[in-house]
């Protein structure tokens, strides 16, 4: 919790810029959950038009990972270009939970989507109308990963996006995701959304 009002705060010194580079080792500790906190804690970077996000998150709780990054798009109204570049780290289940004991919570769905508040009804100012490109890097370590589910993110609800641009170490995840593109875009077309393309990422 110290942790997590630290960085908020901290990051309250640069609300002028329009350019952003941020380095996270833990995404899920600086996740704010409740509206209440969120009030309190979350700045607003009102001329941001560019970010780019490093962070590392554990895989066993990608939704306070997801929720974070939903933290700070909520942050940037104005935002145009979102680089996002994952890192996985893998935690090894200790004696007590291999023989039935004692499991940390993770985040449910329900917390999730209280606290990122997307869909239809409800869309961040960026997701509405600024942000039209996304570049996203992860591994590819299964197919509900944390990068596969941001790309759905941003498929169901930036409105003006353009395009996605992916490396996963899956040189095929593009081709393999074709027809799910067709199907958001056909889905996008309804709330009057623009159609998005997913490329491959050139490092």
């Amino acid at each position: 919790n110290r942790d997590l009002e630290t960085f908020w705060k901290f990051t309250r010194n640069f609300t002028g810029t329009k350019d952003m580079r941020l380095s996270v080792n833990h995404l899920e500790d600086i996740a704010v959950l409740s509206e209440a906190r969120q009030v309190e804690l979350l700045p607003m970077f009102r001329r941001l038009e560019r970010l780019e996000f490093h962070g590392a998150h554990w895989t066993k709780d990608k939704t306070a990972a997801v929720t974070t990054i939903l933290n700070l798009l909520h942050c940037c109204p104005v935002l145009i270009t979102l680089r996002i570049n994952l890192t996985a780290k893998y935690e090894e289940e200790d004696a007590s939970n291999k023989q039935g004991g004692h499991k940390q919570k993770g985040t449910t769905r329900k917390e999730i989507l209280m606290a990122a508040m997307v869909g239809p009804r409800y869309l961040f100012p960026c997701l509405q109308s600024s942000l039209r490109k996304v570049d996203l890097q992860f591994q590819l370590e299964k197919k509900d990963c944390l990068g596969v589910k941001l790309i759905k993110t941003f498929a169901e609800n930036a409105m003006v996006l353009e395009e996605i641009r992916i490396d996963s170490g899956d040189e095929k995840l593009c081709e393999h995701m074709n027809p799910r593109i067709a199907k958001w875009n056909s889905s996008r077309r309804e709330f009057g959304a623009t159609n998005f393309v997913l490329l491959p990422l050139k490092r």
